[in-house]
């Protein structure tokens, strides 16, 4: 029984921290209790739609708009996939507009990334990340 309330208290902190939270990514690690708890927790807020998983292990809280919830910055999800020994930036036309030298929106972000390209991240792939 004692495994039942543990449970569902660890349920309840994750769930109090990330609702509180906007614009930030979290991780299993993030939180204190039983891993499987943590991920058991995590996974309901996806169904939810109170977060969105970027990747395994990798989860983003947007801040909630009345169009539905922002997703993560491109450039910000790469930088917490591959770390901050890596150098990442836009690149192409999404670049351009970021500087704010161009009016064109890039229809998919490009990111580059100074090593090989991570895998698992959803609209990711060979050149884009």
């Amino acid at each position: 029984m004692a495994r039942v309330a543990d449970s569902r208290s660890v349920a309840n902190s994750v769930r109090r921290r990330v609702i509180r939270s906007s614009g930030r990514f979290w991780h299993v690690e993030d939180f204190e209790g039983s891993g499987r708890a943590v991920e058991m927790a995590l996974s309901r807020l996806v169904e939810a739609g109170e977060l969105e998983r970027v990747r395994r292990n990798g989860y983003w809280h947007g801040v909630k708009t009345g169009f539905g919830m922002t997703v993560a910055p491109p450039v910000a999800a790469v930088r917490k996939v591959v770390g901050e020994n890596e150098a990442v930036g836009a690149a192409g036309w999404y670049a351009t507009n970021l500087l704010g030298l161009s009016t064109q929106v890039a229809p998919v972000p490009v990111v580059a990334v100074s090593r090989r390209t991570p895998t698992g991240i959803p609209g990711g792939g060979s050149s884009a990340a």
